[in-house]
């Protein structure tokens, strides 16, 4: 996670958030939006609605950069997550000591 934006339209919001992947592996690897489940807003659980990688194909020991974009309906106030692939890990997009905000 690299940077985060939001803007409200028509009671719902759109997210942006800026990520980047290390391709640690000796092989190349795909920067697809499989790696990101999803985005959790006051504590409801959003799919992503866009995904524009660059690359989309990141060789061996490069780094890869991706813009998602997610509309959510809760205002995106307070704790926020980003889901990575089968729930293998969480990633603060918020201060962490912040509680989940209402929706």
């Amino acid at each position: 996670m690299k940077d985060a934006h939001w803007r409200g339209s028509a009671g719902k919001w759109q997210v942006i958030l800026a990520t980047s992947m290390e391709n640690a592996t000796p092989d190349a690897a795909y920067h697809g939006d499989w790696r990101y489940s999803s985005l959790v807003v006051g504590q409801r659980v959003f799919k992503a609605t866009c995904f524009a990688p660059t690359p989309n194909l990141v060789t061996s020991q490069t780094v890869g950069d991706a813009l998602i974009g997610f509309e959510v309906s809760c205002e995106p106030d307070g704790y926020i997550q980003l889901i990575l692939e089968n729930d293998s890990a969480r990633i603060s997009v918020t201060d962490d000591a912040l509680e989940p905000g209402a929706c």
